[in-house]
């Protein structure tokens, strides 16, 4: 396989590092959404219409899909319960 671009390589760049810290931790997952983020989301994709949404959010709650946590900030994130783990697990072995 010929390659129509080359790269020029003979240019060397020398950078001083000042400081450098070595931490280690782990990969932690990302937060729960927040009601706002997952309002946002359904709009993005279409799901429910403006009026529904919070109410759709709200049935998810009342079939013990999800809780709602409050963070610091103030702010309600969506948790979800174990009964709504399982049915995404088992939803993602389905499709």
């Amino acid at each position: 396989m010929k390659y129509r671009h080359r790269i020029d390589l003979s240019h060397i760049y020398v950078c001083c590092c000042l400081k450098l810290k070595l931490v280690e931790k782990q990969t932690s997952p990302p937060d729960y959404l927040s009601e706002a983020e997952l309002i946002s989301l359904m709009e993005k994709h279409g799901i429910g219409t403006a009026g529904r949404m919070a109410f759709h959010i709200d049935n998810v709650c009342r079939g013990n899909y999800a809780t709602h946590h409050l963070t610091q900030s103030g702010s309600r994130q969506l948790k979800p319960t174990t009964l709504g783990v399982v049915l995404i697990h088992g939803y993602q072995k389905v499709r």
